[in-house]
């Protein structure tokens, strides 16, 4: 690298106020913290691997940054980019790169020379449309483009078929196309936050699904199919319009915590209540009546988190114990008193 691009470095660095460290870091693999700055050497510039830019508010990045050939991870977070520069395609190492919220409306069409690049993120942009040229990073295997206006569940995902982890959260999504299915490596599935009203059964053909989010939506039937995410560890259907949990959600034998909160569930299924739920069940907000018997030990456990616990007695408010739990909602004898 010239001197001369090092010296336009550091001045650029200088002009926007970039400390060599300001106290922020960002996680490189599972034991490196890089901190938030540029480094003031030629050495350490010459071998930088990851350059941690997040929330200085920069406007632009110089063309510059692309001959730093050994960069693995770039992280642009909280700034107020509109554009890259072009010449990115130079980044031939690059495997992670963060341009979540700035002000992007589009990408580069060089990005997809990055044939090494795994991880790409584009959350809370100004994206209208989802970007074509992310649909031919075909060794992508984590993409989160969540809180942009594309109005559907943009087709060019289904074409990358090595992902394991998908965030589109509160994106307007109304329908989740049956194509989903070709995303069978998923184990990580964020659609939160949009105007979904049905899951389609294809969805549960994602055998390694662990995780899966469809919170905020207009959900209303939980499919049958559901029985088939047999490696489900998180499920997350909290604040959808579901009455019913389906019988076979017992064979989610895998599953550790389930959120139900913000439905108009009245009462569940003795096959949920068979499940360990080592983290529980969360059923707040919900107009709970009976439950059936086998509830009885998640209640004692507190695995049954948030079901209504009050009851009146002598006109007033009671905070129901345990027991009075188990027989108000399973044996129905507990009395309110006024």
């Amino acid at each position: 690298m010239e001197e001369e691009t090092i010296d336009n470095l550091l001045k650029w660095a200088k002009t926007n106020n970039i400390p060599e460290d300001d106290g922020r870091v960002v996680w490189y693999g599972e034991e490196h913290k890089i901190p938030a700055g540029f480094p003031k050497t030629k050495d350490k510039i010459l071998s930088m691997e990851v350059l941690n830019l997040s929330r200085f508010g920069l406007k632009e990045i110089p063309q510059e940054i692309y001959s730093l050939s050994n960069l693995k991870y770039i992280n642009l977070t909280e700034n107020k980019l509109k554009y890259l520069p072009d010449g990115i395609a130079s980044l031939k190492l690059l495997e992670e790169l963060d341009l979540s919220e700035n002000q992007f409306e589009n990408l580069p069409d060089d990005l997809v020379q990055l044939k090494k690049l795994k991880s790409l993120k584009i959350d809370e942009n100004k994206f209208k449309k989802f970007p074509e040229v992310v649909s031919k990073l075909i060794n992508l295997t984590y993409l989160y483009a969540g809180h942009n206006n594309f109005n559907i569940f943009p087709s060019e995902v289904f074409e990358l078929t090595k992902l394991k982890s998908v965030g589109l959260a509160k994106c307007d999504i109304n329908v989740i196309p049956s194509e989903i299915e070709n995303l069978n490596n998923l184990y990580y599935l964020d659609i939160s936050n949009n105007n979904i009203k049905r899951l389609p059964s294809e969805l549960c053909r994602l055998k390694k699904l662990e995780e899966l989010d469809v919170s905020e939506n207009q959900i209303d039937v939980l499919p049958k199919e559901i029985s088939s995410l047999i490696k489900l560890t998180i499920l997350n259907l909290s604040n959808n319009l579901l009455e019913n949990i389906p019988n076979e959600i017992g064979n989610l034998k895998k599953l550790k915590e389930l959120m139900l909160y913000g439905n108009k569930i009245k009462t569940l299924p003795k096959e949920l209540c068979e499940l360990r739920l080592v983290d529980g069940c969360d059923v707040d907000d919900n107009p709970i009546e009976t439950l059936p018997k086998e509830c009885e030990v998640m209640i004692k456990k507190e695995k049954l988190h948030n079901l209504p616990p009050y009851g009146y007695e002598n006109g007033k408010l009671k905070l129901l114990s345990n027991a009075e739990l188990i027989q108000k909602y399973i044996y129905g004898k507990f009395k309110n008193k006024d």
